[in-house]
């Protein structure tokens, strides 16, 4: 509950005799305040808001998958992909942000050379029961990128045009293919793809293709 009311009239001052502000993850801790007021100014805009303030709450400890860091697991990647596979700390950290508020530490990364790379891994974490989470570049504000599983970062490598039909108007790309970069090929054959983001020099499609 917010403990300052509404004035209707310019130029009050109204005193309340109590207010409660809560807090915790669930607004279930509550204290009492005395007073509080709202100071409305002159020509009813602009209002000047006086209300007693609560030190943050200690933050909750993050939990992590438990396969995180996995050596195990990191070991039979690397025996089986030719491509990348970072499960160490720093990797995993840089891993566990975006372009949003959100932050999870993933249960490693692996970052596919070839699309049999990205083949193998997708079945290796479906044997070992880890979630896997496609990355492109990383540039969604609602945190699709992140999360407790094993990242497969598209962009390094598999960011290739497959196959284009120039009178059909149709091209085939790899998931980790920037969309500037796209319309710069197509450019000298007259055409272009017609979706405008802001990110575009970062984004992929195959991000574009699963979050939009």
């Amino acid at each position: 509950q917010h403990p300052v009311g509404y004035v209707g009239r310019s130029g009050n001052l109204q005193e309340m005799s109590s207010a409660r502000v809560c807090h915790g993850s669930l607004g279930n801790q509550c204290d009492i305040i005395r007073p509080a007021r709202i100071v409305k100014l002159h020509g009813g805009v602009n209002p000047r808001i006086i209300v007693g303030l609560m030190p943050s709450s200690t933050p909750a400890a993050v939990k992590q998958h438990p396969r995180t860091g996995d050596s195990g697991l990191a070991a039979r990647l690397g025996r089986e992909i030719e491509g990348d596979v970072l499960f160490d700390a720093y990797s995993r950290g840089r891993y566990s942000t975006d372009a949003s508020i959100y932050q999870l530490e993933p249960v490693g990364v692996v970052i596919p050379k070839t699309e049999r790379d990205a083949q193998i891994a997708l079945q290796i974490a479906l044997e070992e029961g880890v979630a896997v989470l496609p990355r492109g570049g990383g540039t969604s504000q609602c945190g699709q990128t992140v999360g407790h599983a094993l990242v497969i970062d598209h962009s390094k490598h598999l960011n290739q045009v497959v196959a284009f039909d120039r009178d059909a108007r149709t091209v085939c790309v790899q998931p980790g293919m920037v969309l500037d970069r796209l319309n710069a090929w197509l450019k000298p054959h007259g055409l272009w793809y017609p979706v405008d983001v802001s990110t575009s020099a970062q984004a992929t499609l195959g991000g574009m293709a699963g979050n939009n």
